[in-house]
């Protein structure tokens, strides 16, 4: 079964770690593991993806990966977002299915009998630049309430009756994000340094419209006065302060 190879994953995919260390990893070190092929190991796989020999040994302490790193290891061995996804639910409800309750059980308990539900996709459009104009600090317009259509629910959304799409407008964040790309956001998430995040802004006229300003950058650094950005092109980091901050949500999931 599929939960089994996440709670007790067989050794011969675990090279020299013990059976043990795996199950006291983060769950996404326990999933990477689990779709890994038996003939990859783990340096090699890090270095074909461009990343530091040793990265997995940083991974299973801290268990929090940059989204292109991550990225770059699916790619490597020929896995999707998707297959990351479907390993990762199991582990974060390794309580209930202890308990013996089916997976169905935790859908159910969020949003009653069936399927996981669609993601609404909101209207976005290119909202002009943030800041100097010389700057060029890409703004995006989200249209909340605005909904173009529905996309299927991955997983990782699974537990966030909030969560939404919208679609990539511009190329401020290539090769992160390209123009057209789809992506899913979770309002409750927990928002981490490294995070791919939708920055709400308010602006003079912020009454609770449901059209806002919005910044899709990457998240540097955050304290009490102020949030710190970045954007890959022109790369660039940035502060927004935080009396400007409406909102932050992660980005949790990719429609290519």
């Amino acid at each position: 079964m599929l939960v089994t190879s996440i709670v007790a994953p067989p050794r011969c995919l675990l090279e020299n770690y013990s059976m043990a260390e795996t199950d006291d990893a983060p769950p996404i070190y326990r999933a990477l593991i689990a779709l890994k092929p038996d003939e990859l190991k783990l340096g090699p796989w890090a270095e074909r993806a461009g990343l530091a020999r040793n990265y997995f040994n940083g991974l299973r302490d801290h268990g929090n990966p940059r989204h292109e790193a991550l990225d770059a290891l699916l790619k490597v061995i020929g896995r999707s977002q998707t297959d990351l996804d479907r390993l990762m639910q199991p582990v974060g409800s390794e309580v209930t299915l202890i308990a013996g309750a089916a997976m169905q059980d935790m859908r159910r308990t969020f949003y009653g009998e069936g399927d996981l539900p669609p993601l609404q996709l909101m209207g976005t459009a290119v909202g002009g630049e943030y800041g100097d104009l010389d700057e060029d600090i890409e703004l995006t317009e989200l249209h909340l309430g605005d909904v173009l259509g529905y996309l299927s629910r991955p997983t990782s959304l699974s537990a966030d009756a909030k969560a939404y799409a919208l679609t990539i407008v511009g190329d401020s964040m290539v090769p992160r994000f390209r123009p057209g790309e789809r992506v899913g956001v979770s309002p409750r998430a927990p928002v981490a340094i490294g995070d791919d995040v939708i920055v709400q802004l308010r602006g003079p006229e912020d009454d609770g419209e449901r059209i806002k300003m919005v910044l899709i950058k990457e998240l540097v650094r955050r304290t009490a006065n102020y949030v710190e950005l970045r954007q890959y092109n022109p790369d660039m980091t940035f502060r927004v302060e935080a009396k400007r901050v409406a909102s932050l949500h992660a980005v949790r999931a990719n429609f290519f």
